[in-house]
């Protein structure tokens, strides 16, 4: 069992001055529970890992002192994101900010789906799990409401519907306002001089998919209902972010690839209930090459590419388990044929 505590403003982290030291470049990530990261320690958490390997005095090359701060709320979506952002992480002063972005997040950001999202997982919403808390009275509400969500059980996740090959409108309409909320946020940081980077999160689905697309596929349509006569397109997701940020030059960075080559690099897995803790160590990997060359304002205005780091690039984290082999060329897709080529309608 994993012990952790909060911090004075609420977070799973450890204090930091909100004075920053000159000659320290200060980066905060702003995202859900990918960030909030309750699952492992919070030593080995990827934004301590990461903050570790920046300030490795080993690694060669011009030299800041790093801090990386994390505000993670498990459970939303880029409409809180951008007023954390707003209300929290200015307090900071950074220098960099990272919104991460999770493949749930257009679900968050809609009300509808959002509800459909809840009892799609058979759960119960935050405030019925705050409510728990106050006795017996409490307890049988609570009760109650798990008896409505299986009364009114969906007969698919919304979540899932991403990644039908048929554009579904309202699922189009929720990733558009997603998507763009993700810009209102550079917009913010790019006025303010602060450098702005998206992080897509991946999921388990699109990491399974790549390393086995017919047993993944045979198991979403194992499941009955309309996961039967969806044609899956599970490169859908990734592909309508990159296209977004490529037009709207947004600097991101997306860790599915990484995660992909990485569980097939090596056999360990990457995701859990979240990420275990050789997923965290490998996003670590990632974004300390991403940002040891881009710790300047004017970075955000140069997204020269899509990923921001080259696998090859990758080196072994301070405190990590140890996975030191490279992979191959970053031009190289880890996603299998769509899965049209295997399952034609």
């Amino acid at each position: 069992m994993n012990a952790f505590h909060w911090n004075s403003s609420g977070y799973f982290d450890h204090d930091y001055d909100l004075q920053k030291t000159p000659g320290v470049h200060r980066i905060v990530v702003v995202g859900d529970s990918y960030v909030e990261a309750v699952q492992v320690p919070l030593s080995r958490s990827f934004h301590k890992l990461w903050e570790a390997t920046l300030n490795d005095a080993s690694l060669s090359g011009p030299r800041h002192k790093f801090e990386v701060i994390a505000l993670g709320n498990s459970g939303t979506g880029q409409v809180e994101h951008y007023e954390v952002l707003r209300s929290q992480a200015m307090r900071f002063d950074p220098d960099t900010v990272v919104v991460t972005l999770g493949s749930s997040d257009f679900c968050r950001d809609d009300p509808e789906l959002s509800a459909e999202l809840i009892l799609a997982s058979g759960s119960l919403t935050p405030a019925s799990r705050r409510l728990i808390n106050h006795g017996y009275f409490a307890l049988a509400f609570a009760l109650r409401r798990i008896n409505d969500i299986r009364r009114n059980r969906i007969s698919i996740c919304p979540e899932l519907l991403q990644w039908s090959a048929d554009d579904i409108p309202r699922i189009e309409t929720a990733w558009s306002r997603t998507l763009e909320k993700t810009k209102a946020s550079r917009e913010f940081c790019r006025a303010r001089g602060i450098t702005f980077l998206l992080l897509y999160v991946g999921s388990e689905l699109e990491v399974k998919y790549a390393l086995d697309p017919v047993t993944t596929i045979s198991q979403l349509k194992a499941m009955g209902g309309p996961h039967k006569a969806i044609t899956w397109d599970m490169s859908k997701s990734i592909k309508r972010i990159t296209r977004y940020c490529d037009d709207n030059n947004v600097l991101f960075i997306s860790l599915v690839e990484p995660f992909i080559a990485a569980q097939k690099d090596t056999d360990r897995y990457v995701f859990g209930d979240h990420y275990t803790m050789f997923g965290h160590e490998v996003a670590a990997q990632v974004l300390a090459s991403a940002v040891s060359f881009r710790a300047n304002p004017n970075a955000a205005e140069k997204p020269t590419f899509k990923q921001c780091v080259t696998p090859h690039s990758w080196s072994t984290i301070v405190g990590a388990g140890g996975w030191m082999r490279p992979v191959e060329s970053s031009g190289q897709s880890y996603f299998p044929p769509s899965y049209r080529e295997f399952n034609p309608r």
